[in-house]
């Protein structure tokens, strides 16, 4: 089972913090013992230097919650390199560098990143799996915020198809946030829709 850090996200549009959807997994890596001084640096003793995709994944997730995300993309560019192609490791790592481009500003290279890693994890694990959902519910989120609402919407509605089958609290918590942001995008939608009768003056 793979194991990699959780990327907190930070909050935005609206204050919402989507963190469950930032989950790059099949597993989470409990990082919690790293005492206050680390988190404060971003790093963790030996993680920076350690040249093992695992080691250069856990100091990225350090580096992007000290806000230091630049230093993060850079570290998973590197965890990249150190996994097999098409690998779920690899799909992981490409989930994580994804989210962090988004932070950074690159917003289409995150899309295009976000496609990929779906198509991947939909190869390796089939369309029905939570990992399938997640990275939607970030490539809707992200389609939102540059209002691209039917783009979202769409993006929005596979998601829940996707984690549709899945059970368990952690998927639960996964559906309830997709639905949170897919009511966002249809009052969006519906803001934006001409009011009935307003078109041809009404009767």
């Amino acid at each position: 089972m793979i194991t990699i850090p959780i990327l907190q996200a930070h909050p935005r549009r609206g204050g919402f913090l989507y963190s469950l959807l930032l989950l790059a997994v099949i597993g989470l890596l409990a990082f919690g013992a790293a005492n206050a001084d680390d988190r404060e640096t971003g790093t963790r003793e030996g993680a920076e230097t350690e040249e093992d995709w695992r080691g250069l994944v856990e100091a990225a997730a350090y580096a992007y919650e000290a806000r230091r995300p630049y230093q993060a993309q850079e570290l998973l560019e590197r965890a990249v390199e150190k996994t097999e192609p098409e690998s779920e490791e690899r799909t992981a790592v490409l989930n994580n560098l994804a989210i962090v481009l988004e932070t950074n500003g690159h917003l289409v290279a995150a899309e295009q990143l976000y496609v990929r890693v779906i198509g991947l994890w939909t190869a390796l694990l089939g369309p029905d799996d939570i990992n399938v959902a997640r990275t939607l519910g970030n490539l809707a989120d992200l389609h939102h915020r540059q209002g691209q609402l039917e783009e979202a919407a769409e993006a929005f509605g596979l998601a829940l198809q996707s984690i549709g089958l899945v059970s368990g609290p952690e998927a639960e918590q996964v559906r309830g946030i997709l639905e949170e942001g897919q009511a966002r995008v249809r009052d969006d939608l519906e803001r934006q829709a001409p009011v009935g009768g307003e078109k041809d003056g009404g009767s």
